[in-house]
């Protein structure tokens, strides 16, 4: 098992941000499909957010992600994190006015 866990659908430009920066730093995942409704129809390929993960993404939104023993939700606030987790490569610049830019563009 991975020390990182990301669930969301693979659609999702949110989580496809993440996974951006995941494959940006070199880190192994895993990637669970996981769709943003608490009761999917039936014949949905994914699961959705059962009440045990609900407790991880309080909004039912994702994407939301275990890195280690700490779970996060929201795709800006998961890519920050790693940025300070694993500094190398930076994803975001050092320079201020270049930092506020890619966080507006973000």
């Amino acid at each position: 098992m991975s020390d990182i866990l990301l669930h969301g659908a693979g659609g999702s430009p949110f989580v496809r941000k993440v996974q951006i920066v995941l494959s940006e730093k070199g880190l192994a995942y895993e990637h669970v499909p996981t769709i943003p409704v608490s009761d999917p129809p039936p014949g949905l390929p994914f699961p959705g957010i059962t009440p045990e993960l609900r407790v991880h993404t309080p909004l039912g939104k994702i994407p939301f992600a275990r890195i280690g023993d700490h779970w996060l939700a929201d795709s800006s606030v998961i890519v920050a994190y790693l940025d300070r987790l694993y500094p190398n490569p930076p994803i975001y610049p050092s320079d201020p006015w270049d930092y506020a830019r890619a966080l507006w563009f973000e």
